[in-house]
Formats: structure tokens, sequence, C-alpha cells
């Protein structure tokens, strides 16, 4: 029988092998569970990191949208502030710039750019919807205005807010002016010919004389005067500092929007009546009227009512013999499309001179005479016009026409302006104008004065430059 070798065991009665079997699975367990917990926490590190890098940029976007919206209505305050600077510029007494645009910033801002607002129209951030609430609060720091804008972004209870200042700049416009200087004291300035009708009419002028040609005076028997030549400024008035004046614009009044009257002294759309002196008429207006015909006549008193708001009459043919009076708060502004006729009347006397505002679209001659005295600013898109027999005119003329105008008979013209750049004027029979006259060609004749000494004529020629009413300073996190 095969026998088999002899294999010694060798038994452990110590349990060493256990021992090591444990201690090993107890090592690696305890390894095991610090991995899990450094993994667990780091896992929350990485979460917060990331939601708290989440809600700055949450933050941030609000500001930007927000912040967008708000530039965005400065620069509309701002354009419309250097409009209506540029239009008062040509009144005696402008608004400095900055209280305009301040006027405009405090009181025409729409809500939505300062009210406080909340933006949630960001991607949701593992199930959880981020926000940013932005709140824009108006501060003066060293005379400045400052636009603080303040956004914080959240995501679950994680915030963060960031804070940003918009600078305004009150004073962001230029002036440029041309080369004449001091308009105030300019009788006459004439793009070509000025003209002396005999020896001794340069005592009848008082006032600067200026034109836009070289060589442009013509005097009679060696006499001298002083002229300025200045080619500059002439334009500048016309493209810039009275550019709003010149531009007749006929669809703004054909645009209007008119509602009916039913007042018994319109009848079939017209205001026809030669009433007695003694029954005096009023016609209050509820709106803006449009009307074919009005003719007042007899010399009576016929008042017009514009109530605490600006009104518009539009009429095609208007026929003044009457006493005409304007009434109420707000301002009246008539457009008369085709003729226009005076006679014997007194339009506006008890009313400041801008009350009203005449508007001529008509090719007819305008005759101010027979003694009408009318106290408006007078627009005349093309036709000619006469001054004369005594009448009377307070405001100023605005053409950007071409025509004449013969002023003559004695009249007598308080503080007229006469901005007509391409009419030819003449001032004779012993007429008398104080004031300021712009024109293409001017004769002075026939025992005619001229004032422009006493100042009120012309506003200085400028050209408006336009720079960044915003700064926009740095973001930073509060």
């Amino acid at each position: 029988m095969r026998k088999f070798p002899k294999v010694e065991r060798n038994n452990n009665e110590q349990g060493f092998t256990l021992i090591i079997v444990i201690l090993t699975v107890v090592i690696i367990s305890i390894i095991g569970l610090s991995i899990l917990q450094l993994s667990s926490f780091m896992l929350k590190t990485t979460v917060h990191e990331r939601n708290d890098q989440t809600v700055y940029y949450i933050a941030e976007s609000g500001l930007v949208e927000k912040k967008a919206i708000l530039i965005t209505e400065i620069n509309r305050l701002y354009n419309l502030a250097v409009t209506d600077y540029e239009q008062q510029l040509s009144t005696p007494s402008p608004q400095p710039f900055k209280a305009i645009f301040l006027n405009h910033l405090t009181k025409n801002m729409t809500p939505d750019a300062l009210e406080t607002s909340t933006y949630t129209h960001y991607q949701t951030q593992f199930s959880q919807q981020p926000e940013s609430t932005i709140k824009v609060d108006v501060v003066w720091q060293n005379e400045q205005l400052i636009y603080k804008l303040s956004s914080t972004g959240k995501i679950n209870n994680n915030s963060r807010t960031v804070s940003q200042n918009i600078a305004i700049n009150l004073n962001s416009i230029q002036l440029t002016g041309g080369g004449l200087g001091d308009f105030s004291k300019v009788a006459v300035y004439a793009k070509d010919q000025i003209s002396l009708g005999y020896d001794d009419i340069l005592k009848n002028i008082k006032g600067e004389l200026a034109s836009s040609t070289q060589n442009s005076i013509r005097l009679t028997n060696g006499q001298r005067r002083t002229i300025t030549y200045d080619p500059k400024s002439f334009n500048l008035l016309i493209e810039s500092t009275y550019k709003s004046h010149l531009n007749f614009d006929s669809k703004q009044f054909e645009n209007a929007t008119y509602i009916p009257n039913y007042s018994p002294l319109i009848r079939n759309n017209k205001i026809e009546a030669t009433w007695n002196t003694h029954h005096d008429k009023t016609l209050s207006l509820t709106g803006n009227l449009k009307i074919d015909k009005m003719s007042v006549g007899n010399n009576m008193n016929f008042t017009l009512d514009v109530g605490n708001s600006d009104k518009i009459l539009y009429v095609d043919d208007l026929s003044l013999a009457a006493n005409l009076h304007i009434i109420g708060t707000g301002n009246l502004t008539i457009f008369v499309k085709n003729n226009l006729q005076f006679q014997y009347a007194n339009i506006n006397l008890s009313g400041a001179t801008n009350k009203l505002k005449l508007y001529y679209a008509g090719d007819s001659k305008v005759t101010i005479a027979d003694g009408l005295k009318l106290n408006a600013d007078l627009y005349i898109k093309d036709a000619d016009l006469q001054i004369s027999g005594g009448a009377g005119f307070t405001g100023n003329i605005y053409s950007n026409g071409v025509g004449t105008v013969q002023i003559d008979g004695g009249s007598i013209n308080e503080n007229v302006l006469l901005f007509m750049p391409n009419y030819d004027i003449t001032l004779t029979g012993g007429a008398t104008l104080n004031g300021t006259l712009l024109c293409n060609n001017f004769l002075i004749t026939g025992g005619a004065r001229i004032d422009g000494s006493a100042g009120g004529g012309l506003q200085n020629a400028y050209t408006i430059e336009k720079t960044d009413p915003v700064s926009v300073q740095p973001l930073i996190e509060t």
C-alpha cells in the first residue's frame, strides 16, 4: 500500500491571525468613514460655493438690468431738457440748463425707473428659484445728484448684495458762441445790404449795425458808420438759437385732435357775427377747435376762454374788426390756413404777449393798419407783411420764408423782434420801431427811426454741444 508524505500543521493557539484581520477591517472602515465624511463636507462646500457665486451673479444681473432702464430714462429726459433749453434761450430771461434738467429728472421720470423691482426670470438652480431685488435711492453728495442702486441676489438661504452709483452732470451742455458777441444792443443784422436813404438818417438809428456780408452798408454823401462784419453768427442764429421759431410745421396743426363745440355762436362750422358793441360775447374752448371761418366785426368785444390748459383754434379764414380778449390760465395758438385780415381791432391788449401765438400759412399779404393794436407772437410762412396807418405791434414776428416787410405811417412798435432772415425790410414814412431786425436786406428812409439800444433784442448766437450726463461709478459688494 502506497504511503503519502506526512504534512505538518501549524496551529496558532494565540489568535494572532484573527486579530490582524479584525484590525485590518477596522482600519479600512475608519478610512472609509473618513473618506465619506470628507466627501460629504466637500460636497456641501461645493454646493455652498456654487450658490454663493450664483447669487453674486444674480445680484449683478439684476443691477445691470435696472441700471439700463434708469440710464435710458435719464438720457430721454436729458434730450427733452436740451430741447426745452434751446427753445427758451431766445426769451428775455432764459432758465439755466441745470434747472430745466433737474426739473425733468424730479417730475417726469417714469415710475419704473425708480421704484423697487424684484426679478425672478432666472433659470432654476436645483429646484431653487433665484431672485434679485433692486432699489434706487436718490441722494445728494457735494451738490451732485446721485442715483444709488443696490441689488440683493437670493437663492434659498444664500444672499449677496452689490451696489453702484450713477452720478448726474446737471450742466452737461456747452454753448459755443459766434463772432458778434453781445447781440442785445443790435438794431439791424442783415444777411446782405443795409441802405440808408438820406444824409441825416444816421441820427435816427440807435444801436449796432451788423451784416454777414463785407462792405454791405450803403451810405450817401460820404457818411460813415461802423458796421460789424460777422458771417458766422447769422447762420448760428438761424440754425441754433432761433431754430425752433423758424420751423413752421403745418402738420402739427393738421394732425392735432379737435373736438366739436356746440356753442350757439358757431353755425355751420363758422363764427360770423357783427353784434352790437353792447352785446359782448364769450366762446369757451373746451378743447382744440377747428372751424371754416371766423369773422367778428363792428368793434365789439369778443372773448375766447381757454380755461386752464393750452388750446389750438384752427380756422381757414380769419377776419377781425373787433376787440379780441384771451382769458383763462392757458395760452392760445391760432392757426390760419388761407386768409388773415385785420381792421380796427385790438387783439390781446390786456394779456401777456406769450398768451397768444398766431400762425399764418396763407400767401396773401398780411396788413396791420387802421389803428390796429396787436399783442402776440406772429409766425408767417411766406406772405408779405405791411404795418402802417398808426398801427401798433407788440411781440415778435418770425418767418423762414421769402418776402417783403413794409413798415410806415407812424407805426409805433414796442420791444419787437422781426426775425425774418430771407425778407427785405423797409422802414419809412416816419415809422418808429423799438427793437431789432434780422433780415436779408434793410432800407431805412423817410424820417423813420429804429432803436435797438434798449436791449431785449436778439439773443446771442451759439451752438449747443451735448456731453454725457451720466457717470457710472465702479460696482462694489456691500
